[in-house]
């Protein structure tokens, strides 16, 4: 028995014609926008791609900074910090002005006029069950909310943890 194998030749492909100048060379991945070859919206630089620019404006949207009063002291807080939002981010920045958390427990429990002033948004559910609980008061154009804020994760530093801990706050059950 004998096989004989036929070939036959490929089918044409289909390639619409396309001007060479717009072909990208081989291995390159940049896009038309960060070519720079279309414009961007104000604000945006053509080094980064349009969605990764989306996410990093929604992100700015959701972030803020914080002030809290206690005794006669402002401590500044903001989001980005690594210590979790602008409220915890100031409580941080006040035990590392005390020196610690045993200062900063002991300096606290003297403190009076608590007072936190988030004047660009109001102040999420989770950073007013903390200030409430510590008696921390609203300035005037500050609003306690009811609302957990956006996409945003909550938490705190081990040095906020371990200062709230000290007023029946535990931080893990507080960010569930």
């Amino acid at each position: 028995m004998s096989f004989r194998l036929e070939t036959r030749p490929a089918p044409p492909v289909y390639r619409p014609q396309e001007n060479i100048s717009q072909l990208k060379p081989a291995g390159a991945s940049r896009t038309a926008f960060s070519q720079g070859r279309i414009s961007a919206p104000p604000g945006v630089q053509p080094k980064f791609s349009f969605l990764a620019t989306t996410i990093q404006r929604a992100k700015k949207a959701e972030s803020t900074s914080v002030r809290l009063k206690i005794k006669d002291t402002w401590y500044a807080g903001e989001t980005g910090q690594d210590h979790g939002h602008a409220e915890m981010d100031a409580l941080h920045r006040y035990i590392d002005a005390q020196g610690g958390v045993d200062k900063a427990v002991a300096h606290f429990k003297r403190a009076r006029g608590l007072v936190v002033e988030c004047t660009e948004k109001s102040v999420c559910v989770r950073c007013t069950l903390v200030l409430k609980t510590l008696g921390f008061e609203c300035s005037e154009d500050t609003v306690w909310g009811v609302d957990p804020m956006g996409s945003t994760e909550w938490g705190a530093s081990m040095n906020v943890k371990a200062f709230l801990k000290e007023y029946g706050l535990d931080v893990e059950k507080i960010a569930k």
